[in-house]
């Protein structure tokens, strides 16, 4: 995450599981909001019924939405544009982003056609 930014090609949002081996999804979400390289980056984290996350924590951590796994596909469109949402309201993107089904944002300008979605699972 660091080097893509460093390149100037950030990641806009980061899709984090909860269980992951040596680092839990938690850890890694503080990691990001720490490091002020990429602390940019929004975090959407999906778990499993069983680690649904309380409100509190997910501030604490910078995490966007908790969904939980399985989750149908409309419904995880729906948290990544939220998440892209409020990454424009802390940035110069343009609000209301509409996302094709591929992800690519519709009648927009080129300036939010570079967002990236880095998926870590």
């Amino acid at each position: 995450m660091r080097e893509a930014t460093s390149t100037g090609k950030p990641y806009t949002l980061a899709l984090l599981d909860f269980q992951m081996p040596e680092m839990n999804g938690l850890e890694l979400a503080h990691a990001i909001k720490s490091d002020s390289v990429i602390s940019a980056t929004r975090s959407v984290m999906l778990t499993s019924h069983g680690h649904l996350l309380r409100p509190a924590e997910l501030q604490k951590f910078g995490i966007d939405p908790c969904v939980i796994k399985p989750i149908k596909q409309s419904r995880l469109f729906d948290c990544i544009t939220d998440a892209v949402n409020r990454a424009a309201d802390e940035t110069s993107l343009p609000k209301n982003v509409a996302l094709s089904a591929a992800g690519v944002p519709l009648g927009t300008s080129t300036a939010l056609a570079k967002i990236r979605i880095l998926l870590l699972e």
